[in-house]
């Protein structure tokens, strides 16, 4: 059987493999907007521009579903390890915020896979652009503040558990 310690630093090491993922995801983002700045110089709305677009929203969903694996295998560890460490109330917390991330995810997926720029006019493309950069930054947020509470918290319990 695996110790409190053990479970609490494989945690944070995971914690560092989805920062990755969050980096990936946001770079995904980043570079569809790179296409849409490079496409502003342009003065039409080209069929190789909407080629990018879609190539670089691929990416995305790529990057986003890789996120979604790894944050439903980490959740799934924290969930069967932690509660003898974390007690029942902070089982609580911790498990309304998972299902939080878990909902906000499955919206940044309805965002991300609804989206199909080869059928869209230039504004409207710009329009949902704008809408799946803020679901990706919002979730990535979210995670990020999650994980940085979390990590507060298990500080704290190997500070008790060490002492």
């Amino acid at each position: 059987m695996i110790n409190r310690l053990e479970i609490i630093h494989n945690i944070i090491e995971f914690h560092h493999t989805i920062r990755s993922e969050l980096q990936s995801v946001g770079q995904s983002v980043n570079d569809l907007e790179a296409v849409f700045r490079l496409r502003g110089e342009y003065a039409g709305w080209s069929q190789s521009s909407m080629v990018s677009l879609a190539e670089r929203t691929n990416k995305i969903k790529e990057n986003l579903k890789s996120l979604e694996e790894g944050l439903c295998q980490h959740f799934t560890y924290e969930e069967d390890n932690l509660p003898p460490v974390l007690g029942e109330v902070m089982m609580k917390g911790l498990l309304f915020e998972h299902s939080a991330i878990r909902r906000e995810i499955k919206a940044a997926n309805a965002v991300v896979f609804s989206t199909e720029y080869d059928s869209m006019e230039r504004d409207e493309a710009i329009l949902q652009k704008s809408r799946l950069q803020q679901v990706i930054l919002n979730l990535a947020q979210n995670i990020e503040k999650h994980a940085s509470r979390e990590e507060i918290v298990l500080d704290m319990a190997c500070k008790g558990l060490e002492s």
